[in-house]
């Protein structure tokens, strides 16, 4: 159930619940310096209650004109959360759902946009009061006007919160961003527990421990204590890493925030060594492959890295996937940005001295 929804705008891409908070307080300050002025009011005579009273007007002015403007900015939020749910009016997509119905509870009456066409994977476009809309991935938006570099910072961070980011153009112009997060009904996590045998897991990674587990309630569970290799030759955990897992998953539990602080570390590694045309995994994780031509190369790489005081992982054939030779790099929440920019230039550095990367290409860049 989608029921967490933010609708960026403008050039600055403030949301819109940053403009009704600001609104709020420039409304609430405006009143203060009113009650204010008028206390003084009755305090000065003559020239200095004219020059007063001259300030009053003109502070007034001032704080009128940034509610005006504030005001306007509302107003093109709005305009975009019509526009995003005159093209999702029609669609039983769980996300068109939560647009529509943020718009509805701003009050936006919602009409449908016309020639809607659903593009499989990439987005929805149609036309709306004789404009062309489309709505959909930063990836396919990006095909068919440039998004600038505001926008896609933008993007990376509400996505580095975890949430899905669609894009809204109207012609070839960035009109702003949608940031969607998918929350759980109450019921769901119980629902899909309910399908599952058996829950395994690793204390090796996030927990930064060793071993793992098996749960389950299936009735036969109990055959894999002697039918489980694995289990029969493993002596059980120490007392201290149940203690340090327990402890860990209570961080966990209680600073969500160093969930968004790691995914931001991991587009800014990731990103950066792309940029630079290294060759990385498809996908994003906290774990940055870097994939070298060959194990000697690979090998050559990580000594020179290990000279420069950066630590990677070495995984070769063939404990790799299709014989890949990588240099794994394992991004944490405690990494600063200097400390991934670092990591980034002196990877690059390195390998331009092993001709991984060519000079014409450095120049280029």
């Amino acid at each position: 159930m989608s029921d967490v929804i933010r609708y960026d705008y403008g050039s600055n891409y403030a949301s819109l619940d940053d403009i009704q908070g600001a609104t709020n307080d420039a409304q609430a300050l405006r009143d203060e310096v009113h009650k204010v002025f008028s206390a003084l009011s009755g305090v000065y005579e003559g020239e200095a209650a004219a020059m007063l009273q001259q300030r009053h007007i003109e502070i007034s002015q001032a704080m009128d004109a940034a509610l005006a403007e504030i005001a306007q900015t509302r107003a093109g939020g709005n305009q975009s959360q019509e526009d995003a749910a005159a093209l999702d009016a029609t669609s039983s997509h769980p996300i068109a759902k939560a647009i529509v119905a943020r718009a509805e509870a701003e009050s936006i009456a919602v009409e449908p946009a016309v020639g809607v066409l659903a593009m499989g994977g990439k987005g929805v476009k149609g036309r709306f009061r004789r404009r062309g809309l489309f709505l959909g991935s930063p990836t396919s938006a990006s095909a068919i006007a440039s998004l600038s570099p505001d926008a896609e910072a933008r993007i990376s961070a509400l996505q580095a919160e975890g949430k899905t980011v669609s894009v809204l153009l109207v012609g070839e112009v960035t009109a702003g961003l949608i940031a969607v997060r998918d929350e759980p009904r109450d019921d769901a996590v119980a629902g899909v527990e309910a399908d599952v045998d058996f829950v395994v897991g690793t204390f090796s990674k996030s927990l930064g421990a060793i071993g793992g587990f098996c749960v389950s309630d299936h009735p036969e569970f109990d055959v894999l204590r002697v039918r489980c290799r694995p289990y029969m030759f493993t002596a059980s955990l120490p007392p201290s890493i149940v203690a340090s897992v327990t402890a860990a998953l209570a961080v966990i539990e209680r600073r969500p925030e160093l969930r968004a602080r790691l995914w931001a570390n991991v587009n800014t590694l990731y990103d950066g060594l792309k940029r630079h045309g290294l060759v990385v995994g498809p996908q994003k994780g906290p774990v940055v492959a870097v994939q070298l031509p060959n194990p000697e190369l690979a090998v050559a790489a990580w000594q020179a890295l290990l000279k420069s005081g950066v630590y990677v992982n070495l995984a070769l054939p063939p404990a790799t996937p299709n014989g890949a030779s990588l240099l794994r790099c394992s991004v944490c929440a405690a990494h600063s940005r200097h400390q991934l920019e670092r990591v980034i230039e002196t990877i690059t550095e390195v390998a331009y001295q092993i001709g991984v990367l060519s000079e014409p290409a450095r120049a280029a860049g």
